[in-house]
């Protein structure tokens, strides 16, 4: 699978502005505020990441570059049934973890594409995320970036906002 995504770093009050636009819409659905916890496990190549959370329980391995412009992820997987609390344990002796990111999330949907409004333990500001993914394998690149792009302006988040890297990247930098 794939998607195109940007991450901003923005203020609690872009954050309600942000927020009370995307309730607005009609084609967007809230799927509800999500207490997750995003467990980074030590490998080779890439990232694996499992998230424990009131809703989405998923293990996600991806391939992403650090950049601040709209950038294509490749991604694996794999939803779980409850909370994961043994294939935690699996991967934490095998694996070791790296890092933890606990967030606040609000979740929106367009089919598969995701809006996310975030509040990070240990990182000042809130952020919000756009995701537009391809599950199917049948959506051009160049749209889903043009697709990204387009919200990005229409959510008015400007260049000096976009962030490079990964919550979990910045939270070693901060620890």
């Amino acid at each position: 699978m794939k998607n195109v995504e940007i991450k901003a770093r923005i203020t609690s009050e872009h954050c309600e502005k942000i927020k009370a636009f995307l309730d607005a819409q009609p084609d967007l659905e809230y799927k509800g505020l999500d207490h997750s916890e995003d467990v980074y496990f030590n490998v080779p190549e890439g990232r694996l990441k499992l998230r424990r959370g009131n809703i989405e329980n998923c293990l996600v391995a991806y391939q992403r570059i650090n950049t601040s412009i709209a950038k294509e992820s490749s991604y694996d997987l794999a939803w779980l049934k409850g909370d994961g609390d043994t294939l935690l344990n699996v991967l934490e002796s095998s694996l070791g973890v790296k890092v933890i990111v606990r967030k606040k999330r609000h979740i929106y949907m367009r089919g598969t594409d995701k809006f996310l409004l975030d509040k990070v333990e240990g990182l000042e500001g809130h952020f919000v995320e756009i995701e537009i993914r391809d599950e199917q394998g049948n959506r051009n690149g160049e749209t889903m970036r043009q697709d990204c792009e387009q919200w990005q302006e229409l959510l008015e988040i400007t260049p000096d906002m976009l962030q490079t890297h990964s919550y979990s990247d910045l939270l070693e930098r901060v620890i």
